[in-house]
């Protein structure tokens, strides 16, 4: 390891002096520029074009930090943009493969079945606790419980994604304990603009994506048009090795002893040590279109997802022997948006519909998952009360549960109203102030069923607006053993911000308040921040703020009361089941603080540090509660309850390097980042710990290579170090780190047609993600995609 160390050091060190020795030669030969000099104009010249990317980085004006645009350097918060021409560069497909090599980011692919692909940030999973928005406006559902991820999001179509690191619920409210995620899309800024990307690969992956953009008018009258459309399919993933562990049996028996009777289920496909294990394919596809005149405009996207439903479970608990069954789901989203700017005062306006349904195809072949060993547990009871056989109760209940092809269901329908607006006061203050409102419904996730759910299957009845808002459905039990119930949601938020700006201050105070119907406590998110100019080149940050997160319906929809006297139809906490339990777990309360700074040494040379910390306090958590009444009566919670007494704490260092022009004319470029964090429990008593939660702790290398040695080949190499992880056993030997290699190549027949090839894992590891659902149903570990490799071509015309 030290050796290891040191040679890195080394290496960062040549890094330094190589671009350092640059800084006096800008330019091509024989010209010296003068970057400080130069203005943002409205179209690329040729001194833009040779700016180093560390100042373009610099110059870039986002608006996650302050709803307006503002130069990402002016900022007093941790912040990272992924081009446009980063995206082509590297061939990125999702939003998860664009985090890759995000500072102090892990990735999960493949993740899980509901969440798809799946991160981490900051010490939370990043699909739930960071707030992913499409050009400002969010896009998660309000029935799920963290946003799905595959390649249904508009990355490729990007004209940047911009990163804010830490609590934004100062302007943004809940889902922002981990920071903000904006992907915003391109915008022509010329006649014509069209880009087509193909390309296939290892385990019958193909994708196909398309774009085209217009621009037509001149002066004020200017009309804007942007269409794409992608397709990206893969049948075969390489995850299934370590067949002796993570995919054995025997590690995980359900019902006690060495119990071999999951064998004897239909579900189950293979031997009592080797189940069945087939294709394991991912689908994506999206279109969106966007129309823009003067100051409205109007933007749709339609995108679907799909996983193999058994991604990331033991095969005890499912089964992987049907390569159709899968969990998918469509999003399709309408946004009508009205921007207005004067001199000193902006105005925007965003109407929003949004409409989510689970693909009614969806399906499970559950084995023998944790809720049927708790049933298995409750029969005891039932026996001893009803007098009879306890195998035949339960064989009674597994059937009306599990047995056979089992099918999802879940939809949402919800209508968002937002006004922001930015003022301009006294030449050094900004004031951006709004509210929103938004209201919906649906039928949260809903499982066991026992055939797709048609139209006409589930009836409205009457509408109840006491305690948690519920509807009432009507519906056939035999086909919904875990009743479908309706929810209606609204919720009111408001939000201000103010911006001092000086010669050398930049201050920026805010406040968040939310109030949710059906929820008693109301949400405050105030935010502060700061930022000093020691020199042109040295700036020095730091923050404080609190975020506010109410969980919402999806998790008291996976989450179970099961009684010995209704064995067969376990209760779901969507209703008011007890005196003092609510429709809606308690929010979740996060505090963070940061503090860092950014030097740029030089025109080539950027270097960013922070420190943050953060504690979350009453947090949901999963967890299996039993209570004995009687000899005949049990009853018993498995699902999601807020620990009260429960406290993490995060503590850790992230910093990011980015050296250009290592060699003349831009040869050679680095990025490198270093992330380390450790985590702190404060004891807790309310909820028994039976589940191992993920570790957050450890050590992230992440460095990156540009390699030019010509006008038309550019080499990329990506490795990962990551250590400090909870130890596996990975094919007979214990390890908590990991290494990985990623590798592009590109070559340009000409400025406009281009070739590529992408290796991702080029040395074959086998290494752990992020733990797929953090249930008693996941496999010990959730295994990686080993080498993949892709070969693919670009046209672009812009």
């Amino acid at each position: 390891m030290a050796k290891r160390t040191y040679t890195t050091l080394v290496f960062l060190a040549i890094l330094l002096a190589g671009a350092k020795a640059q800084t006096d030669t800008l330019g091509p030969p024989g010209r010296v520029i003068d970057f400080d000099s130069l203005l943002l104009p409205k179209r690329l010249g040729y001194t833009d074009i040779h700016t180093p990317l560390t100042r373009q980085s610099d110059r870039i004006k986002i608006i996650s930090g302050s709803r307006f645009p503002i130069e990402s350097d002016d900022l007093p918060y941790s912040v990272y943009v992924i081009t446009k021409e980063e995206i082509r560069q590297n061939g990125y497909e999702t939003l998860v493969d664009a985090l890759k090599m995000a500072p102090g980011i892990r990735v999960s692919q493949p993740g899980n079945a509901i969440e798809g692909e799946t991160f981490l940030m900051r010490g939370f999973l990043g699909n739930t606790y960071a707030k992913i928005l499409i050009n400002d406006v969010p896009i998660k559902p309000i029935f799920v419980g963290g946003m799905p991820i595959g390649a249904q999001l508009p990355i490729k179509e990007a004209e940047r994604i911009e990163v804010i690191y830490g609590a934004g619920a100062a302007l943004y409210g809940g889902d922002a304990n981990a920071g903000v995620i904006n992907i915003i899309t391109r915008q022509s800024e010329k006649p014509v603009f069209m880009q087509a990307d193909l390309s296939a690969g290892q385990g019958l992956y193909s994708s196909v994506s398309v774009m085209f953009g217009a621009r037509l008018g001149k002066d004020k009258r200017i009309f804007n048009l942007f269409a794409y459309g992608s397709n990206v399919l893969l049948e075969r993933r390489n995850i299934f090795y370590d067949l002796d562990y993570n995919y054995l049996p025997a590690t995980y028996f359900r019902l006690g002893g060495e119990d071999s009777t999951f064998t004897r289920y239909r579900n189950y496909a293979g031997t009592y040590n080797r189940p069945l294990l087939t294709n394991t394919p991912h689908l994506s596809r999206k279109f969106g279109l966007t129309l823009n005149y003067k100051g409205t405009t109007l933007s749709v996207e339609s995108m679907y997802r799909r996983d193999h439903s058994a991604l990331g479970l033991n095969p005890v608990a499912v089964s992987y022997s049907n390569p159709f069954t899968y969990t998918g789901e469509g999003i399709w989203r309408a946004n009508l948006n009205f921007y207005k700017s004067k001199p000193k005062r902006n105005t925007k306006t965003d109407i929003t519909y949004l409409h989510y349904r689970l693909d009614n195809r969806s399906s499970v072949l559950y084995v023998q998952n944790y809720l049927s060993r708790i049933i298995y547990d409750a029969t005891a009871a039932e026996a001893n009360r009803v007098g009879t056989d306890r195998d035949s109760i339960y064989r009674e209940a597994y059937n009306g549960l599990f047995d056979g092809q089992r099918y999802l269901y879940a939809t949402s329908d919800e209508i968002r109203l937002e006004h922001v607006r930015n003022y301009r006061i006294l030449k050094r203050f900004s004031l951006t102030a709004g509210a929103n409102v938004k209201a919906g419904g649906g039928i949260p996730f809903t499982s066991f069923i026992a055939r797709p759910v048609d139209k006409g299957d589930i009836e409205l009845d009457t509408i109840s607006f006491e305690d948690s808002i519920n509807g009432v459905l009507r519906y056939d039990p035999s086909i919904f053993p875990v009743g479908p119930e309706l929810q209606l949601v609204a919720e009111f938020n408001a939000f201000g911000q103010l911006l001092y700006s000086w010669k050398r201050f930049n201050i920026i105070g805010g406040v968040y308040y939310s109030t949710i119907a059906g929820l008693a406590e109301t949400g405050l998110s105030p935010r502060l921040a700061g930022l000093w100019k020691l020199t042109e080149n040295i700036r020095v940050r730091a923050s404080w703020g609190q975020s506010f997160r109410s969980p919402g319906a999806y998790y008291n929809a996976i989450s179970y009361q099961v009684r010995s006297d209704t064995i067969g139809h376990p209760l779901r906490d969507l209703g008011s089941l007890e005196p003092g339990q609510t429709a809606y777990l308690e929010p979740e309360r996060t505090t963070s603080l940061e503090g860092g700074f950014r030097w740029n040494i030089g025109d080539y040379i950027r270097l960013d540090a922070t420190w943050f910390s953060n504690r979350t306090s009453n947090l949901v958590r999963y967890a299996d509660n039993r209570e004995i009444i009687t000899d005949t009566l049990s009853q018993r919670f498995l699902g999601y309850q807020n620990d009260s007494a429960f406290e993490t704490r995060l503590k850790g260092g992230q910093l990011h390097l980015q050296v250009s022009n290592i060699l003349s004319n831009n040869l050679l470029e680095a990025q490198y980042n270093f992330t380390w964090s450790k985590a702190t429990k404060k004891e807790q008593f309310f909820i028994e710990d039976l589940y191992r939660e993920p570790n957050y702790e450890g050590q992230i290398h992440q460095l990156r290579l540009f390699v030019r040695p010509g006008k038309r080949n550019t080499f990329i190499l990506d490795g990962l170090w990551v250590r400090g992880l909870d130890e596996q056993l990975i094919d007979g030997q214990r390890t908590n780190k990991f290494f990985t290699l990623d590798a592009t190549y590109r070559f340009a027949f000409t400025d406009r047609f281009n070739v590529y090839m992408k290796a991702t894992n080029v040395f074959n590891k086998k290494y752990p993600g992020i733990r797929a659902t953090g249930t008693f149903d996941d496999l010990q570990y959730n295994p990686q995609n080993g080498i993949f490799f892709r070969l693919g071509m670009n046209y672009f015309v812009e």
